[in-house]
């Protein structure tokens, strides 16, 4: 079970190999913590021994159609819930998160693409070239209706 703390209450999933995606509105949360339920530190930055990261996106002054999309707070965990990197430019259409070998390619027509580069198996690392639409208007309904366990259903259906 992955954990997600998310506006003062906790959001359990169940832990699998794809990549899970919870999107909350800015405005009523700047922070998010994730972290593998298995973890020992809590509240750690990214390092290369813990499993915990925390992630603060700031707002600007002047919203607009392109700042509502990148207001969003997107929190993209793998099996392990390791975050490397987390970048989001606001004001672009664009929305890059990377975490380890899965990367958010570009943000088009409210369109989420994906690109699972790099999946490990029992085998070994094999390559992988599948890309994932999520389909951003659903998920924001949800948020305006404070609604994030079906946001977080929808988009776990979406991911399927």
């Amino acid at each position: 079970m992955v954990g997600y703390f998310i506006e003062g209450k906790w959001i359990w999933l169940p832990e699998q190999k794809g990549v899970v995606v919870i999107i909350v509105p800015l405005a009523r949360e700047r922070k998010a913590r994730i972290w593998d339920k298995r973890s020992i530190g809590v509240g750690k930055l990214p390092g290369k021994n813990t499993k915990t990261a925390v992630v603060n996106i700031t707002r600007r002054r002047t919203m607009t159609k392109a700042d509502r999309i990148a207001e969003l707070l997107l929190v993209i965990s793998n099996k392990s819930g390791r975050i490397k990197k987390l970048k989001l430019e606001c004001g672009k259409q664009a929305i890059q998160i990377c975490v380890l070998n899965k990367r958010i390619v570009e943000l088009e027509n409210d369109i989420i693409i994906m690109n699972d580069k790099c999946v490990k198996t029992r085998r070994g690392l094999e390559q992988e070239n599948r890309l994932l639409r999520i389909d951003l208007r659903e998920a924001l309904e949800y948020c305006i209706g404070d609604d994030i366990e079906g946001a977080t259903k929808s988009l776990e259906e979406a991911l399927k």
